[in-house]
């Protein structure tokens, strides 16, 4: 199966969340509340130790962004995490060829 070099999680609380979707003043719907928000957010944080449970062979990079930052500082940080794969990658494959 194909198996990505980075997972990038944005985590935000299931509060936040909440808020942000009632400053929109839309309807929520069953996807919408609280306690499912909660629940959501506790799988994608264990993520990583499932990933490894089922597949302990497979290196699977997942790197958790703060969500409550702005948009700015979420970019940043994303690219990050990208830059520190890619040259791992890199490294990696210069090591390969030398």
């Amino acid at each position: 199966f194909f198996v990505p070099d980075l997972v990038l999680i944005l985590d935000l609380s299931a509060e936040e969340a909440m808020e942000r979707l009632d400053k929109k003043n839309k309807k929520t719907d069953y996807f919408e509340k609280l306690a499912f928000l909660k629940e959501v957010r506790k799988t994608y944080l264990d993520f990583p130790r499932i990933i490894d449970k089922i597949y302990p062979d497979v290196e699977l990079p997942c790197a958790f962004i703060r969500a409550s930052q702005i948009p700015e500082e979420i970019l940043k940080d994303s690219l990050f995490w990208i830059d520190k794969c890619f040259q791992k990658k890199l490294k990696a494959k210069l090591l390969k060829y030398n």
